[in-house]
């Protein structure tokens, strides 16, 4: 999550900007490619789409010419093998009910479950331990619940246990959270016997390996016992004894988003300096070689998809391909802070943004799924 000064928090009407599949047939011949689009949706029909409660702003109406007006723009997707697919987001969806965010981060998909959980904080509270937070869940289309009252959550990620790792400011470290219940266990975690100063984001490798952020952006009053910023690796057991973690690097501009690639060998992190960063990941999880990836508006959380792809969050949802070229965007009304796979074929990407939610229909499943 970035700097929140930045950020007007108002709360209204949960959105979720509902994405639609434009299938595309890619016909390889002669070394060239032959592109067939079908059921493309006028910009007029998107309009039709937004909520009728809604003002038609010019940021709506900018949303729907600038994906799929006149200037036909798409976000291009390549999966694996010659399988080229296109969507776009199509305008935006109805008010879901009447819950109300704060600011949304940490999406996470309970397979077993079939919820979405993310993080909801409240920035007009708070105390010297950071924003207060809610852990909420979204049982698809549109079903929203509390999982957690007072949970003081960042980013979320799924253990390989089931349960719900969180970075929890309120603890400096990291919480591990039931997926079903919500009973939260506070873990010790250290480095060098020293509290972090807010851990914001973490990604979880294959073997149990944590890997975690720690900028400042939630110290709130609190002194940093640091006295610096960088990104961490824990190994499995978690938290069993201080000093337990690791420094990955603590060079990077308040570090945040992180991801693993499919073969788990490459660790992604994004810092506020508006790059993304990759490193190598070894076999026993740990990391060496950094080098830029990619420069961004503004990097906050990150997705995967199965054929590697890298899905930033910025101004808007940066798509990447491995190669580090860019494929093109996807755009929401609000900014983006975070985003994860999920749904039932696992291709939905659902997209946290400031006080809405919003979800796109892709054509590659994400990982680890």
């Amino acid at each position: 999550m970035r700097e929140k000064g930045q950020h007007k928090h108002k709360t209204g009407l949960v959105i979720i900007a509902i994405g639609k599949l434009i299938q595309v047939l890619l016909v390889l011949a002669a070394g060239a490619a032959a592109l067939i689009l079908a059921n493309r949706v006028p910009p007029e029909s998107l309009a039709a789409w937004a909520d009728a409660t809604a003002p038609q702003s010019d940021l709506v109406q900018g949303l729907v010419d600038k994906v799929v007006g006149t200037d036909n723009k798409t976000l291009a997707i390549f999966g694996k093998g010659q399988l080229c697919v296109r969507c776009a987001v199509r305008g935006r969806g109805r008010g879901v009910g009447t819950t109300r965010f704060g600011f949304i981060e940490g999406p996470v998909w309970i397979a077993e479950l079939g919820v979405l959980l993310f993080s909801d904080m409240n920035f007009s509270g708070g105390d010297a331990k950071g924003p207060p937070s809610r852990i909420r869940r979204l049982k698809p289309p549109s079903s929203f619940d509390v999982l957690v009252e007072t949970a003081n959550s960042n980013g979320l990620a799924l253990s390989l246990e089931g349960a719900v790792l969180a970075a929890t400011h309120d603890t400096q470290s990291l919480s591990a959270f039931d997926a079903q219940t919500g009973k939260r266990t506070d873990l010790t975690v250290r480095y060098q016997g020293k509290r972090f100063n807010s851990p914001n984001d973490l990604t979880i490798r294959d073997d149990g390996t944590v890997y975690f952020s720690d900028p400042d952006y939630q110290l709130g009053s609190r002194s940093s016992e640091l006295g610096s910023v960088g990104v961490y690796r824990v190994s499995a057991p978690l938290g069993a004894a201080e000093g337990a973690a690791e420094l990955v690097d603590g060079t990077l501009q308040k570090p945040n988003g992180l991801a693993l690639s499919p073969d788990q060998r490459t660790l992604y992190v994004g810092s506020s300096g508006n790059e993304v960063w990759k490193f190598s990941v070894a076999s026993d999880g740990s990391v060496s070689n950094r080098t830029k990836f990619a420069e961004v508006g503004g990097s906050d959380g990150m997705a995967v998809d199965c054929a590697g792809n890298l899905y930033v969050t910025s101004g808007a949802v940066e798509v990447f391909a491995p190669s580090g070229d860019k494929l093109g965007e996807i755009s929401t009304a609000e900014s983006p802070s975070n985003a994860a796979f999920g749904g039932a074929d696992k291709k939905t990407l659902y997209i946290t943004a400031q006080t809405g939610l919003y979800s796109i229909a892709l054509a590659v499943p994400g990982f680890p799924y």
